[in-house]
């Protein structure tokens, strides 16, 4: 993604990256570092995303957003109510161990205000 690599290329007192970025292959989403105190999030999944009716892909496509301190100044919150839930382990007849897990949350956009997207030139 060339966003990413043209933050990764701004000066020390700028952008810090993440203690241990380069010892393993990201895999999803993760945290690239900080821009002026604030994590920078790359999303290598973030393909083909609609946003406005304008498809938010490529390498030279972003996506900023805010997050307030509390849910009064965020744009999105995400309230987890069964965070996870294991059930006990069944043992089948043919001896094959069965765990079930659920996670259930609700999500919600606040202020879409606090969202936008943008593209970089001469790259």
């Amino acid at each position: 993604n060339n966003v990413a690599a043209l933050i990764k290329q701004m000066p020390g007192d700028k952008f810090k990256p993440a203690a241990g970025i380069n010892k393993n292959a990201p895999t999803g989403p993760y945290k690239l570092g900080e821009l002026d105190g604030r994590p920078v999030i790359h999303d290598p999944l973030l393909l083909d995303r609609r946003v406005g009716g304008s498809t938010v892909s490529g390498a030279n496509r972003y996506i900023l957003g805010w997050k307030g301190n509390n849910f009064l100044t965020s744009g999105f919150i995400y309230a987890p109510y069964i965070p996870l839930f294991a059930t006990p382990t069944l043992i089948t007849s043919d001896l094959f161990a069965q765990k079930g897990f659920l996670s259930a949350a609700a999500f919600k956009v606040t202020n879409a205000g606090m969202f936008t997207y943008g593209t970089i030139a001469n790259y």
